[in-house]
């Protein structure tokens, strides 16, 4: 199983995301960044 790879941009990218939402609701940023990492990881084991 591949790691995918994130640059430094997406990276800051999503910390910026998840600390947006995370202002209103905590829960829904950490479920969004886990929906976004698993996405990651499939297409980092696509072909």
């Amino acid at each position: 199983m591949r790691k995918p790879f994130y640059t430094t941009s997406a990276s800051e990218d999503l910390a910026g995301i998840l600390a947006f939402i995370a202002r209103d609701k905590p829960q829904a940023a950490v479920d969004w960044v886990a929906k976004i990492e698993a996405k990651c990881r499939a297409i980092a084991n696509a072909p």
